[in-house]
């Protein structure tokens, strides 16, 4: 091949490179600044900054990057776009895995309203029986550690499987949100409506919904009937010696718990778990499992009434942003990174460590500049 024909095709790929830079096709892409700023709201906990820069880094080759059909193998967890025009690679899709998994770290670290009700049971048996507490104060921690509960810790390991997959069900939420960013610009219009909603199947809304609500149900009847009778009766007869005075503690827990603590509805025939506010503040979802955030006050009144609950609880959720749709994408995503989750969030460990912020598309090119100086020089 001679130098003139290597040398013109050298100057072809110098072109469709700066071509590649200055194209705006990626930069447009209509999910791209939801994306970004979710992703960037996801790793703010990353104190030492890595996560930011390279965030910053990866998101600015997506906006320079020129669209290509990319392999499952490419796009990874986000596969459900592959064979599309995508701005992605496998750097960019790493981040959003990981972004996903920093969800749960917040949610599981809370206490849930089965811990709340470990530490009220605690404070009311010390406080109605000190008189009549066997082995000093009663404390939440003796009690989640007491092997001899056998009834509160069936519940103990029940509930935390249920705080697990709710988490779970969120991470795959949100991964499948950020994931619509690898949508091909040759498809992004037909997944966005004339509102700029992002229109999502039925099927992956359900799925979302069905866990939510699995969980939801879960926590619910442990506060309910007679099994959770017989629990605080466990509770006494480990803690209180005396049988007048465990009842005063039966009845005023009772009282405590009788409203729905657990509920996942917005009071108005939707859900607080909808699948519908995919980019929004789902702050109402997702501190489901807390129950009211005054369950452990020292008022004369532990819960507020329900419509002062169902306000606050209307009032931490955002307008849908989304609209169910059989054109739409798919917004469950799973992932193997989310077995790390467990209840109180202690494994669950973010890493951005295999993040690299070289593009994969300027590795190829370059590599194709280098053969091609080699065969001139």
């Amino acid at each position: 091949m001679s130098k003139t024909i290597i040398l013109a095709l050298l100057l072809a790929q110098i072109i469709t490179l700066a071509f590649a830079a200055s194209s705006v096709t990626c930069g447009t892409h209509p999910l791209l600044n939801k994306v970004q700023s979710s992703v960037n709201s996801l790793i703010a906990t990353d104190t030492s900054g890595k996560a930011k820069t390279k965030s910053d880094a990866l998101f600015k080759s997506f906006t320079n990057a020129k669209p290509s059909s990319k392999s499952a193998a490419d796009l990874g967890v986000c596969s459900a776009y592959a064979g599309q025009n995508s701005c992605c690679d496998k750097n960019i899709v790493k981040l959003i895995d990981q972004a996903a998994l920093q969800k749960a770290k917040p949610i599981q670290t809370k206490s849930t309203v089965f811990q709340k009700f470990t530490n009220i049971y605690a404070a009311q048996a010390n406080k109605l029986c000190s008189k009549y507490i066997t082995n000093g104060p009663v404390t939440a921690d003796a009690i989640l550690k007491n092997a001899a509960l056998t009834s509160f810790q069936a519940l103990k390991t029940s509930q935390a499987t249920c705080k697990i997959n709710f988490a779970k069900a969120l991470t795959s939420f949100t991964r499948g949100a950020l994931c619509t960013v690898c949508s091909g610009v040759d498809k992004v219009n037909d997944y966005v409506n004339a509102q700029g909603q992002l229109k999502v199947t039925q099927d992956s809304v359900n799925q979302f919904v069905s866990a939510t609500d699995t969980a939801a149900t879960c926590f619910a009847n442990i506060f309910t009937g007679d099994a959770f009778k017989a629990t605080i009766n466990e509770l006494n007869g480990k803690y209180i010696s005396d049988a007048t005075c465990a009842s005063s503690v039966l009845t005023k827990i009772q009282t405590v718990f009788t409203n729905k603590i657990i509920q996942n509805s917005d009071g108005n025939g939707g859900k607080l778990c909808k699948g519908t506010t995919v980019f929004g503040n789902n702050a109402a979802c997702e501190s489901l499992l807390q129950g009211d955030a005054n369950l452990e006050s020292n008022n004369s009144r532990l819960l507020r009434s329900e419509d002062d609950e169902m306000f606050r609880l209307l009032d931490a959720s955002a307008a849908p942003d989304a609209v169910v749709d059989p054109s739409g994408v798919s917004v469950y995503t799973t992932s193997s990174t989310d077995s790390s989750i467990d209840e109180n969030g202690s494994n669950i460990s973010t890493s951005f460590d295999n993040v690299s912020t070289t593009s994969s598309e300027i590795i190829k090119a370059a590599l194709a500049l280098i053969s091609l100086l080699a065969l001139a020089f």
